[in-house]
């Protein structure tokens, strides 16, 4: 009998340009009980439009992707949110 899990703490979005990366810190999320992964992108426009939906607690942004870095999806975030 498999015990449900608890729910996790840290919601965590992830955003670089590179999918093998962002395929990584799934894997290294998914380890542990502390975090959960609520959303994940490779492109930083459709990222910054979606984060405010998804109210996560931690940010992990690749600095230099195509169009937009990782400080200007900073940006555009309201920081009363």
């Amino acid at each position: 009998m498999t015990r449900p899990r608890e729910p996790r703490g840290w919601r965590v979005v992830a955003v670089d340009d590179e999918p093998p990366a962002l395929k990584r810190v799934a894997a290294l999320l998914a380890a542990t009980i502390e975090f959960e992964l609520v959303g994940s992108f490779t492109d930083p426009v459709t990222a910054a439009a979606e984060l405010p939906g998804l109210a996560p607690d931690v940010l992990l942004l690749d600095i230099q992707m195509p169009g937009m870095s990782g400080f200007d999806v900073l940006r555009t975030l309201d920081p009363r949110d």
